[in-house]
């Protein structure tokens, strides 16, 4: 018997608001891009900053699925997922869920952290994001994040939505 919490309900919602962003992220692209470019890639940075965070509310159903289904005790951690059932970046340790996961919560405190310096609470997101080259100086870490993640064209988010998608079907299929 299939558990109701294999069902992955939370697919058609996230790819509608991604669908969204793509859209809003294309008409930076026609209109705003012609007349002020730094207008255009500060819209363009606070958009897939959303994006991520859509993909981190996705993240963390499928953590919060995966838990229900599963019989291990301790439950799962989320940062465990997100090392597993994940591709790696490319010349990193970090997976793209990781990546995703730290890109969205530099995107919700960006604006909460004095410094990047590495301490609690915001030591693992700052880890992973300087172990695939993005650091403080970065104009545009979700950008950078978005162009590390899938290319070339960034303003297409169904790539985002794919990986998100491979890694829920890899996370339940482990605990069904």
């Amino acid at each position: 018997m299939v558990s109701i919490y294999a069902i992955d309900w939370r697919y058609a919602p996230t790819r509608g608001v991604l669908d969204a962003i793509s859209n809003g992220l294309e008409q930076v692209v026609t209109e705003v891009v012609p007349v002020d470019i730094d207008d255009a890639l500060e819209q363009w940075e606070s958009l897939i900053g959303v994006a991520f965070v859509t993909a981190q509310t996705y993240i963390t159903g499928t953590v919060s699925d995966a838990n229900k289904i599963s019989t291990a005790t301790p439950p799962l951690k989320k940062t465990q997922l997100l090392q597993s059932h994940s591709k790696s970046v490319t010349g990193a340790a970090i997976t793209e869920l990781q990546l995703i996961d730290a890109a969205a919560n530099l995107f919700k405190h960006r604006d909460e952290w004095p410094s990047w310096a590495p301490v609690p609470p915001r030591k693992a997101t700052i880890e992973v994001l300087t172990a695939v080259g993005i650091n403080e100086h970065d104009s545009h870490p979700c950008r950078k994040a978005a162009n590390i993640l899938w290319t070339p064209d960034t303003s297409n988010l169904k790539p985002l939505l794919t990986i998100l998608e491979e890694w829920r079907e890899k996370v339940i299929s482990s605990v069904t």
